[in-house]
Order: structure tokens, then C-alpha cells, then sequence
């Protein structure tokens, strides 16, 4: 990257990103025509620091510049905070959202081997987008290995997942 890019590229990181970043946790899960227009605007932020034309796809600009997309910034938020949650770095309010399945029972079941909270039922789609179940869906996600990892680590090996995946 020359020092034209890597400006413009750190510009990204003081102005957009911690913007993009802020509060995502609340409205990251809004519906998808709401989000479009954030969407659109990082893609086009995207492909000026890399000098690319308005035609060149995004994901791969994303994974060149490892910079995350707005779903994964979102993802990635979400599971920093049952991160957070699992290590009692929360305050205790939160402590009525997830309920882990050691609370339940302690039959050694098929879901308890697999799962380490339960995933409340949401029938309908704007329930589903709930933190309560999207968190646990995102951490369930997530590499056992992963989720032990002082979060300083996690942090940083949770992102290489989210872009692994482009």
C-alpha cells in the first residue's frame, strides 16, 4: 500500500468506521432496505481509498484492505458483547437476556454438548433480530476455541474469522 492509500486508508478507520461502529449494536439489526443506504455508502468509501472503479465488487476490496463489511462490523460487536457476557464483564442487567442452559438443567443432553446457552423461540421475523436471539445465534457460530480466548485475543481472532469468510 503506498502512503497515498494507507492516508486514506487510516482516514477510513477515524471517520467512517468509528461511525459505522457506534451504537451498531442497537441498529445493526434493522431491516435490510434500512440498511442499504449505509450499505452503498461504505462500498463507495471503499473503492476510493483503493482507487478502484464504481463497477469493481466491494468483497473483495473488503478482503484486500481486511476491513469488515457493515454485517460483519455488526456481527462482530454482538460478539464481543457475549464475550463480555460469558466472562461477567457486564453489568448485571444483561443477566436476564441470556439464559444459559446450566440454568435449565443438568441432563447431559445433545444441545447441551453443543450449545452453551438456549435459543429463545422467535416465530416472527422482527423477534428473530432481537439481540436475546441473535447473540446467541452469532456465538453458537463461533469456535469453542474462540470463545476461551481473553478477549484482547478473541477480539482480534474474531475479526480474521468474519474475514476469512470473503
Amino acid at each position: 500500500m503506498d502512503h497515498e492509500s494507507a492516508i486514506k486508508y487510516h482516514n477510513y478507520y477515524s471517520l467512517v468506521f468509528s461511525h459505522l461502529q457506534y451504537g451498531i449494536s442497537s441498529w445493526g439489526s434493522a431491516s435490510t432496505y434500512l440498511l442499504k443506504t449505509i450499505k452503498t455508502i461504505q462500498n463507495k468509501i471503499i473503492r476510493l481509498v483503493t482507487f478502484s472503479s464504481y463497477k469493481s465488487n466491494a468483497e473483495k476490496l473488503y478482503a484486500q484492505l481486511k476491513i469488515l463489511n457493515l454485517n460483519d462490523i455488526y456481527k462482530l460487536q454482538i460478539a464481543k458483547l457475549m464475550h463480555k457476557f460469558k466472562h461477567d464483564c457486564l453489568p448485571s442487567v444483561f443477566n436476564y437476556l441470556f439464559t444459559k442452559l446450566d440454568n435449565i438443567h443438568s441432563y447431559n443432553t445433545r444441545q447441551k454438548t453443543s450449545q452453551e446457552y438456549i435459543v429463545p423461540r422467535k416465530r416472527l421475523a422482527i423477534a428473530q433480530k432481537s439481540l436475546a436471539y441473535i447473540g446467541v445465534k452469532i456465538w453458537e457460530s463461533l469456535d469453542q476455541n474462540l470463545k476461551v480466548q481473553p478477549f484482547y485475543t478473541f477480539r482480534k481472532k474474531c475479526k480474521l474469522h468474519f474475514l476469512n469468510q470473503y
